[in-house]
């Protein structure tokens, strides 16, 4: 399913995130909230869709290479067919 997002959707959970952060920590200062999410390893959803963005191109970018793989093969294939086919059957004149 493809799901396409806004820039002020992914801002707002980015701030959604951040305010549940700032609660948590029980701090206002935001660098001290980004050194806590570097330091737990916690990504932001924007930084979260991007990975997921770039994995699936990278995904779709093997599947179509595959796919060209196999469409220069096979058409290569059907002309070797079709060539030998051509050469192995007498013709009637």
């Amino acid at each position: 399913m493809l799901t396409i997002y806004n820039v002020s959707d992914i801002k707002s959970l980015d701030f959604t995130v951040t305010r549940f952060l700032m609660k948590l920590f029980k701090s206002s200062n935001v660098n001290v909230i980004n050194d806590s999410r570097y330091r737990f390893n916690f990504e932001l959803p924007s930084e979260l869709l991007m990975k997921r963005k770039d994995k699936s191109i990278e995904k779709f970018m093997d599947s179509q290479s595959l796919l060209d793989y196999f469409a220069i093969h096979a058409v290569t294939d059907r002309l070797s067919i079709h060539h030998q086919q051509h050469h192995l059957i007498p013709r009637i004149q």
